[in-house]
């Protein structure tokens, strides 16, 4: 199962949004690659400034970089940051 954190935190100088996955070492999943895509591909078409957050290791969290890596080529004109 995949669960995705999306927290805002706005001030007066800054707004940044933060996103971090959180799941399984192991992928069970079929789908799980569309499905890591259209989360982060709502996150990005929704924020201006998104920062990819990763703590984990394991096949799960590679397949989010990866979401996160395609994500910062498709939307060039976003701020994409990429923090492990």
């Amino acid at each position: 199962m995949c669960y995705d954190v999306v927290e805002q935190f706005r001030g007066r100088d800054f707004n940044m949004t933060i996103c971090a996955f959180l799941g399984h070492d192991r992928i069970y999943d079929k789908d799980i690659l569309s499905r890591l895509q259209q989360a982060v591909y709502t996150v990005v078409q929704k924020y201006k400034e998104i920062t990819f957050a990763f703590c984990g290791r394991g096949e799960f969290y590679d397949w989010c970089y990866a979401a996160a890596l395609d994500a910062k080529y498709h939307f060039p004109k976003k701020e994409i940051h990429i923090s492990n």
